[in-house]
Parts: structure tokens; sequence; C-alpha cells
């Protein structure tokens, strides 16, 4: 109504007055609101754009964020359609895992994209690497590095080194040059 009406000083009294009392609510609807308008937004994007400001916090509790969008996509489909419509509207995006980094990795004022549920072996994309190549593990980025022994050593396999903590993510892992 206030945009409509700009010039309406009891809407713009009454609007002031709302976000006072809870000025998360206010931002929320607002958002929604404007997300309902945009077009073209994939589906499967669509519903994992629905955690506002819920706050996250490692392990150690020194780091702590309230970003705009927390989102734990569950296919890679997803991850790519949260990025696309971050890129679109300009908004940074941040991943996270356990949490283990001490450092400030996981500062994210726009989308905060949890990667625990990527967690699968995947198969290998044989065309993208080349011939006798030493033996290679495809998998998502979330995977614990607990799973991630287990599996490798299912198969006879090991990583070259290891940490003696294993519940942070591969990725996690390979970012701080756990395992070499």
């Amino acid at each position: 109504k206030l945009k409509a009406d700009p010039g309406n000083k009891e809407l713009a009294r009454q609007a002031k007055e709302q976000f006072a009392k809870q000025p998360v609510e206010v931002v929320i609807e607002i958002m929604l609101r404007e997300k309902k308008k945009k077009k073209n937004i994939p589906d499967t994007a669509e519903s994992l754009f629905n955690q506002f400001r819920k706050t996250w916090i490692n392990t150690i509790k020194k780091q702590q964020v309230q970003p705009l969008q927390y989102i734990k996509p569950t296919t890679k489909q997803q991850l790519i359609d949260t990025i696309k419509l971050a890129e679109k509207d300009g908004l940074l995006v941040r991943a996270v895992g356990t949490g283990h980094s001490f450092s400030d990795v996981s500062n994210a004022t726009d989308i905060l994209v949890d990667m625990l549920t990527l967690n699968s072996t995947l198969p290998l994309e044989n065309d993208t690497y080349k011939a006798n190549l030493p033996v290679l593990f495809n998998c998502e980025a979330g995977m614990l590095v607990q799973k991630l022994n287990a599996e490798l050593d299912a198969q006879g396999l090991a990583l070259p080194t290891m940490a003696a903590f294993d519940m942070e993510t591969i990725y996690g892992a390979i970012a701080t040059f756990t395992h070499g």
C-alpha cells in the first residue's frame, strides 16, 4: 500500500512501527513478496529459499553467522539452481560443512549453503580425465571423511595422509590441505 501511495504518512507510520516491533518478520515478508514477483525461478531452488536468518555456529562457537538465506540442497541440480539465482541477484554464496574451520570462511551475509546433504559416492566421469592415471574416486563435497574412509576401504583404497579427526567434510579437508 505504501508503495502505491508513498506520500501517505499514516501508512508510513504504521510500517515504521511494525518494523520497530518485528524487523526480521517485516524483512521476510517483503522478501517473500518480492520473490513471488520474480519470474523464471527454477522449481528446485524455489523450495530451498525458505529459511531466512537462521543462525549457524561453528563447532567451537567462535564463528557465528546469520545469513539472509540458509540452504541445504539435496541434489546437484538444487545447488546449481541456488548459485544461478544468487548470481542473477548479485548475492554472495558461501559453503559450509561441519564447521571445523576456525576461520571466518563461513561468514556469509547473503546465502550460506550447508553441503552436508551432498554426500554421495559418484560414478567416475571417464571422459573428463586422461588415460593411465592412478585410481580415482569421485564423491560429493559434503561427504564426511569418516564415510569416505569406509568407502575407500571397501575398495581396497585409502587417502595418502590420514588426520586424527575424520568428522569434517572431504571438501573441508581438501580446502585446508588436511590430508595431503
